[in-house]
């Protein structure tokens, strides 16, 4: 014994060498492949950024050259701007200034690079002008404003000038001559584009009138910067430098294997001796004392080896062998007895779901939509009623709310009305009766009942009593309706022992014979009589179990 554990302990040291020398080579690649990725992200990034940067630079260009562009346009050797710098009468100001702006308008709409427009006329004293929507009402007259009292300062000419409104920066490009003037706005700092798909983290883009170095380090932060062209300012993006925090779940993510890699080698003895040595052991142990004579005993701990759970698996099945051979004929004898109650039972639902259907159709051709609505939230309440378990029993009380149910569903769909009276003990409520037994019996009166002369109305009358015996209860359900009855030759077949159709009364009543004789055995009772109508009576023992 103790050179078999030596032996081993051998084992397990070489295998342990083998692991570490794999793991170190692994963990050699793995830093390799870290520090390569992060070099290979970090720039990237820098090129998206330098990339969103020269995007903003070439967006305030192009609204630029626009701006440029409507002015030159619109302005030079335009009929109404002459006559608004001339300045005439008062109905050719107006109507030149009305026609001027449409002219602005419609222009200003195709070049959406443009934030907005303002006409001065009237040596200032009128103005017209247009903006996005994007502009509140306030930072419009702001704007308007400002360009008037740009206009008013001494010595101003034509140009570009500067607007600042709060965090806002505008670029306005003024044209005057005489007593009118055009303005074109753009924006500086607002784009139709998210910068922060560039940069991928947060971004502050300012103007300024001062001059710093390219890509100057502030404040942990990566500025980049460059002189528009025009305007006396120099744009400026500062991009915070938070690598670490921004790295991708692609980066994280090998940086977390071989942080884990390093915590998995502390570990990995320990993980050994537990999931090799120790399973080993009480492997042998159980062996020992099985071959002492002790049968009843297990394989004790639990290991993630495969090769030792089939040796515990193999081992534990010769054990039990003999134990597990005689359940398994009995679960055997159960399984076939289940899955033929489960054929009884699907027998019984498709005859009930076609007459469903036929119904349905008939109603769609009558297009009468109440009904088919009310149809289709009975069909829903039956078949939730069938689909809620696999229980072969229910309780009555369950039984009762689904039967009332298909009683309003063929009041609904059938041209036969029928009234039903439940007469049911409270002391059976919480027994356990066969799936569908009292809507076997109700469905077959609704089908085959015949009325007697005189009678309009089928009435149906439930009732379920508790029989008291020295033994054990009975529950007695009976069905009862106010038809001529069963003929002779229909009650001799039901009510004999052999369990075989009844041409003309459907399969539902066999099939709840049948269901009743796996379920109950010769406990289960079942008459067939007339008395005013036709009877239906089912004797099965109480039981108190879970319903659906």
């Amino acid at each position: 014994m103790d050179k078999k554990r030596k032996g081993t302990y051998s084992l397990k040291k070489q295998l342990i060498w083998l692991v570490m020398i794999g793991y170190f080579s692994l963990l050699v690649l793995l830093v390799v492949f870290d520090c390569y990725s992060l070099l290979v992200y970090w720039n990237q990034r820098k090129q998206s950024t330098l990339e969103g940067f020269n995007k903003c630079i070439t967006a305030i260009d192009e609204s630029m050259a626009a701006a440029e562009d409507l002015i030159r346009e619109s302005c030079i050797e335009n009929q109404n701007f002459e006559t608004l710098a001339a300045n005439q009468d008062e109905f050719s100001i107006y109507s030149s200034a009305y026609f001027f702006s449409k002219q602005m308008n419609s222009k200003m709409l195709s070049r959406t690079k443009l934030k907005g427009i303002v006409l001065f006329y009237e040596y200032g004293e009128s103005c017209r002008y247009s903006f996005h929507n994007m502009l509140d009402f306030d930072k419009k007259i702001y704007l308007k404003e400002t360009v008037l009292e740009k206009m008013q300062e001494p010595g101003y000419d034509n140009g570009w000038f500067l607007i600042q409104l709060e965090e806002d920066f505008f670029a306005a490009r003024l044209y005057e001559k005489k007593g009118a003037a055009v303005v074109g706005i753009i924006s500086l700092n607002k784009f139709d584009f998210d910068i922060q798909e560039y940069t991928l983290t947060e971004t502050e883009i300012s103007i300024i009138d001062t001059h710093q170095t390219i890509k100057e380090k502030s404040d942990n932060s990566l500025v980049y910067q460059e002189t528009i062209a025009g305007l006396d300012v120099i744009f400026q993006m500062k991009v915070k430098n938070d690598f670490w925090s921004q790295l991708p779940v692609m980066q994280v993510l090998p940086l977390l294997v071989t942080a884990f890699s390093v915590a998995f080698v502390i570990f990995l003895q320990f993980f050994l001796r537990k999931q090799l040595l120790k399973p080993l052991y009480d492997l042998t142990d159980t062996m020992n004392q099985i071959g002492n004579g002790q049968w009843d005993i297990k394989v004790r701990g639990e290991t993630k080896i495969l090769e030792f759970q089939e040796v515990q698996d193999t081992l534990y099945t010769m054990v039990e062998e003999i134990k597990r051979l005689k359940v398994e004929s009995y679960e055997e004898k159960l399984d076939k007895q289940k899955a033929q109650m489960q054929y009884l039972q699907l027998q019984l639902k498709p005859h009930f779901f076609l007459n469903c259907l036929k119904s349905l159709n008939a109603l769609t051709i009558e297009k009468s939509y109440e009904k088919m609505q009310n149809l289709i939230f009975s069909i829903s309440a039956h078949l939730r009623y069938l689909l809620q378990s696999d229980n072969q029993v229910i309780k009555v009380r369950e039984e009762v709310v689904y039967v009332q149910n298909y009683m309003d569903l063929q009041n609904t769909i059938s041209y036969r009305k029928v009234s039903c009276e439940m007469q049911i003990a409270p002391e059976v409520m919480e027994c356990t009766i066969p799936a569908l037994a009292i809507q076997t019996f109700v469905e077959n009166s609704f089908k085959y009942a015949k009325l007697n002369e005189g009678e309009t109305k089928l009435r149906l009358t439930i009732k379920a009593i508790f029989l008291h015996t020295e033994q054990e209860g009975f529950i007695d359900l009976t069905v009862s309706d106010n038809g001529e009855g069963y003929s002779d030759e229909i009650l001799e077949i039901l009510n004999s022992r052999q369990l075989r159709d009844v041409r003309g009364m459907g399969i539902g009543i066999i099939n709840l014979k049948k269901r009743c004789f796996l379920l109950y055995g010769d406990s289960a009772e079942c008459f067939f009589h007339n008395q005013k109508g036709a009877v239906s009576e089912l004797i099965i023992p109480c039981n108190k179990e879970q319903g659906l």
